[in-house]
C-alpha cells in the first residue's frame, strides 16, 4: 500500500509538468545541443557522465521537452522505491 502510495506521488507530480528551474534549464539546454560524442567529452555545469548520457537518449528517444528531461529521473526514483521496499520485507518482514 505504502509503496503504491509512492509510485502515485512521483507520477503525480510527474504529470504536473512544473517549470524547470534556472540549474536544470542550463543542464538540459546543453545537453539537447550537443552530440552525444559531445557530451563524452565535456559538459558544462558538470552534471555525471552517466545522467548525461541517460538524458541525451531519453531526449532523442521522446524528443526535446520536460517530460522527456524528467523521465529518467521518475524511473529511478520509483526503481529505487522498489528496490527499497523489498529490501525492507528481506531484512525487517520477520518484524512487521
Amino acid at each position: 500500500m505504502i509503496l503504491a502510495l509512492g509510485i502515485v506521488l512521483r507520477l503525480e507530480h510527474y504529470l504536473e509538468n512544473c517549470s524547470v528551474w534556472l540549474d536544470e534549464s542550463w543542464v538540459a539546454t546543453e545537453i539537447a545541443a550537443r552530440s552525444i560524442s559531445e557530451i563524452i567529452q565535456t559538459v558544462p555545469y558538470n552534471p555525471p557522465l552517466g545522467f548525461s548520457l541517460a538524458e541525451k537518449f531519453f531526449i532523442l528517444l521522446l524528443g526535446n521537452h520536460e517530460y522527456a528531461l524528467r523521465f529518467f529521473p521518475l524511473a529511478t526514483s520509483i526503481l529505487s522505491l522498489i528496490l527499497f521496499y523489498r529490501m525492507v520485507q528481506r531484512d525487517l518482514g520477520r518484524y512487521l
